[in-house]
């Protein structure tokens, strides 16, 4: 009954020291929450500032952003005219006030179900034909022929950039994206995200 006891006494420890640390760090900014939002059309996306973070180049102060979304169940649709399947997937609308949106970092993936081969999950860079997708229903993976994530860009001096992920593929597809990459605009430029 004491080591029960003992076990029991250690783990509430241990929450409340998390928890304690928990709060710490997100008092200091060093740890955040990011809440996804849906649009109507546009899959669940967020874009956050992040603090203290500046980039310098060609002596101008650029703030860093970064922007993530997910989509839990992308497919692909019969393109008669080519017999491919083509799937795209929209993230949203970044605005930029003024200037250019320049993404500086990239760790966005696509995961996808290799489970009947035995190969459990597999998780890959979008990154052209290089990335894995699941044949529709098969929980097989196999390599698209194109896979990219876009970045539109329309407008100016306002600068609105189209986020999205489209995939090529000769077979019916489905896979999960989660785009998490950092972006750069210039000091003191308002940047908001518009979701469709």
């Amino acid at each position: 009954m004491a080591l029960k006891e003992f076990r029991s006494k250690r783990t509430q420890f241990w929450q409340y020291m998390n928890l304690s640390v928990d709060k710490a760090l997100r008092l200091l900014g060093l740890r955040t929450t990011d809440t996804l939002v849906p649009g109507l059309l546009d899959n669940s996306t967020t874009i956050s500032k992040q603090k203290n973070k500046t980039v310098e180049y060609a002596g101008t102060t650029y703030n860093v952003y970064s922007l993530r979304g997910f989509q839990p169940f992308a497919t692909g649709t019969l393109d008669p005219g080519s017999g491919l399947y083509v799937g795209t997937e929209f993230f949203g609308s970044v605005v930029v006030e003024e200037g250019p949106m320049i993404i500086i970092s990239d760790r966005s993936l696509t995961v996808s179900s290799d489970t009947a081969s035995g190969f459990g999950y597999e998780h890959t860079p979008i990154a052209n034909g290089a990335s894995l997708i699941e044949q529709a229903g098969t929980d097989v993976t196999d390599f698209p022929l194109f896979m990219a994530l876009s970045q539109d860009n329309t407008g100016a001096p306002v600068e609105e950039n189209v986020i999205s992920v489209t995939t090529i593929s000769s077979f019916d597809f489905e896979t999960e994206i989660y785009l998490d990459f950092d972006f750069i605009v210039e000091q003191g430029v308002e940047v908001s995200l518009e979701l469709l």
